[in-house]
C-alpha cells in the first residue's frame, strides 16, 4: 500500500506503512532467483535490459510495431509456452522472470507509456518463451525471441 499510495501519503505514514516491509526484506536479505533451465540466459537478457539505451528502447518500439502490423503468429506462440509452463509446472520461474522483466525494464529506463506501447509484450513474451525454450519448437521460440533479440542486438536461443 505505501508504494501504490505513495504520492498521496505524508512521508510519516508512508514510513510506518513501508516499516514491516523494509525490516523483513533486510533480515532476509538478497536470495538467488532461480529462472528454470535457461536461468543463465534470463538474468543475462534481464541484464542487458536494465542497461538499455535511449537506442535500445527506440529499437524495442518498432519491433513491437512490426508485431502488429505483420503476420500474427505471436499470440498463439505465446499461448502455447505459458501452457505448456503450466503443464510442466514451471509457473513459479516464469513469475519469477517476468517480475524480474518489470525490475530491468524500469532500471533500463522504459517509461510505462513504453512498456503499455507494446515494449512489455515483447519482452514478457521473450521471458516465457526462454521459461519453457526446452519443451517448444524452434518456430514458436524464434516468433517470440526474435522481436527482442533483434532490437537489442543480442543472442538467444
Amino acid at each position: 500500500m505505501a508504494g501504490y499510495a505513495a504520492g498521496q501519503l505524508a512521508p510519516a505514514d508512508r514510513r510506518t506503512l513501508i516499516g514491516p516491509w523494509l525490516a523483513a526484506v533486510r533480515r532476509l536479505g538478497d536470495r538467488p532467483v532461480d529462472f528454470g533451465p535457461r536461468d543463465a540466459t534470463i538474468h543475462g537478457l534481464l541484464a542487458r535490459l536494465a542497461r538499455a539505451t535511449p537506442r535500445d528502447r527506440a529499437r524495442l518500439g518498432l519491433a513491437c510495431d512490426a508485431l502488429r502490423t505483420g503476420p500474427q503468429p505471436w499470440a498463439s506462440a505465446l499461448h502455447r509456452a505459458t501452457w505448456v509452463a503450466h503443464l510442466t509446472d514451471r509457473v513459479r520461474a516464469g513469475a519469477a522472470g517476468q517480475l524480474g522483466a518489470v525490475a530491468a525494464l524500469q532500471a533500463g529506463g522504459l517509461t510505462p507509456t513504453e512498456c503499455a506501447a507494446g515494449t512489455w509484450n515483447a519482452v514478457s513474451a521473450a521471458v516465457a518463451a526462454l521459461t519453457v525454450a526446452d519443451l517448444v519448437g524452434d518456430e514458436e521460440l524464434g516468433t517470440l525471441l526474435d522481436p527482442v533479440a533483434t532490437a537489442l542486438e543480442i543472442r538467444l536461443p
